[in-house]
């Protein structure tokens, strides 16, 4: 990936990540990472950073991953410092292959500004998370290079500019004819090509070079049978030279004719099969036509079966191969039997089976401006769930009074900053039928003082403490917050 194709990536990217939220962070295989994040208006956008030495790259994607069944250090060290946070900004090192990916994150109730640095260079692939002043906080692996050792705890500074690039091609000519809307399907089909011929399914492939080799035994032991049925046209020659030798005994319209052949010592009587329909002369020329014919036949046959036990012996050395664990074994091994016609199987993922649709949630999520989430009940019996099930004792939980409305939930059990009580109580008032055009009360309180009593209808629950805070909705907070106008 050039620069100028990173630079592509980039403004794909721009539009649907800019003042998003990570909600996620997985780590499917060595080297390579998976982003999510969420923005209002967009959705979810997921981002693939693979930092292999042999072919780093950052590209938006729509493929399925299936994670490790356990998470790695690194990836648990890097939820710990970025999952939560909004991306302020996202830039390129002028003319370079290295991303910055810069997060606000809330921590002790301040944002704390986190640089994401992703090096997308061959050979020297890496990843790291800054502070505001550049000490690394976080490595995928520790690296020596003439910007010295980086490493947890030491600084991070861009390397010297990079050459030229005035005679590097135009990003992406190996996909002619590409948009920005096409790109990333190609970008996801090349990477699923990639992921293939790594991702081999060696029990499979041995299964079928066994079955290869058992269809060219058979294949071989047919051509042999054609062989030696052909073989016969030594013997068509010696019928005719005999026949030949005894035109004037034959009698026209006879079936056979007792004739003696001379080719042998001593000379023997031989029976051969005649045509009714043809004269003697006419039945020496269709005897000789066809011993030239499988005479023919004989020789191509020959030449088929040489070549067959020839492709047999080269199966069998394959089949040799698949004890040689070496990464050379492997890529010979593969490159000789695509050559062959053979099938290779790739191996099954979990996330290649018919998976299962991901569970309904009873709530929509949305965030507050310093990204702290609020979540809305969609429905009565989704206000149930949300309350009893989702929320937490300590989690804070508002509601329109005196109205019906949604359960509206912030799960934090420090207290609730005043700018995140309002967007709360915006929601809370927004998906309830209390009318918007006054000022109108919101209930709040921990969860744990919601009860439910007996006989009570799906939503309805009774309070042991609360306050109340008075609002009207802004028509500016609301938007923020759903991104879309008031109804």
């Amino acid at each position: 990936m050039t620069a100028d194709e990173l630079a592509v990536i980039l403004r794909i990217l721009q539009p649907r990540v800019m003042g998003g939220f990570l909600q996620k962070i997985r780590e499917v295989a060595p080297h390579r990472i998976i982003l999510g994040f969420h923005r209002g208006g967009v959705g979810a956008t997921q981002i693939l950073v693979d930092v292999t030495p042999t072919a780093p790259r950052v590209q938006p994607t729509e493929r399925r991953f299936q994670a490790p069944k356990s998470a790695s250090p690194f990836s648990l060290a890097l939820r710990k410092l970025l999952l939560g946070a909004r991306l302020d900004g996202l830039r390129q090192e002028p003319g370079d292959r290295i991303v910055h990916l810069q997060f606000l994150k809330k921590e002790d109730e301040r944002l704390v500004p986190r640089d994401l640095v992703i090096e997308v260079i061959p050979r020297r692939a890496g990843l790291f998370v800054l502070d505001d002043e550049a000490c690394i906080l976080l490595a995928s692996s520790a690296r020596d290079d003439r910007r010295g050792r980086l490493v947890r705890g030491g600084t991070w500074s861009p390397p010297p500019p990079p050459p030229s690039t005035e005679d590097l091609p135009a990003p992406f000519l190996e996909f002619p004819g590409w948009t920005e809307e096409t790109l990333l399907h190609r970008l996801d089909e090349k990477l699923e090509e990639a992921d293939s011929e790594d991702d081999v399914d060696m029990k499979g492939l041995s299964k079928s070079l066994t079955k290869a080799i058992k269809r060219q035994f058979k294949r071989i032991s047919k051509i042999e049978a054609d062989v030696r049925r052909l073989d016969s046209a030594k013997d068509a020659y010696r019928e005719g030279e005999a026949l030949k030798s005894a035109l004037g005994d034959i009698e026209k319209g006879a079936t056979t004719a007792r004739v003696r052949d001379w080719s042998v010592d001593p000379p023997a009587w031989i029976d051969v099969d005649l045509d009714p329909k043809l004269s003697p002369i006419e039945n020496v020329e269709r005897i000789f036509k066809e011993a030239k014919k499988r005479e023919r036949g004989l020789a191509l046959a020959e030449k088929r079966l040489e070549e067959q036990r020839l492709r047999l012996q080269h199966l069998q050395s394959l089949e040799e191969l698949l004890g040689d664990e070496s990464p050379e074994a492997k890529e010979l091994l593969l490159e000789e039997t695509r050559t062959l016609g053979i099938e290779v199987p790739r191996a099954r993922t979990p996330a290649e089976k018919k998976s299962r649709p991901e569970p309904r949630l009873p709530y929509k999520t949305y965030h507050s401006e310093d990204g702290t989430p609020i979540w809305v009940g969609r429905s009565s019996r989704d206000n149930d769930v949300l309350t009893f099930r989702h929320a937490k004792g300590n989690h804070w939980w508002l509601h329109a009074e005196d109205y019906p409305g949604s359960h509206v939930v912030v799960p934090i059990a420090d207290p609730l900053p005043p700018e995140v009580l309002v967007d709360a109580a915006t929601l809370a008032l927004g998906y309830s039928k209390a009318p918007k055009g006054g000022k109108q009360g919101v209930s709040y309180t921990r969860r744990k003082h919601v009860t439910k009593f007996k006989g009570a209808k799906p939503g309805q629950v009774l309070l042991q403490e609360r306050k109340t805070i008075l609002i009207r909705i802004d028509a500016d907070r609301w938007k923020r917050l759903t991104h879309r106008s008031l109804p």
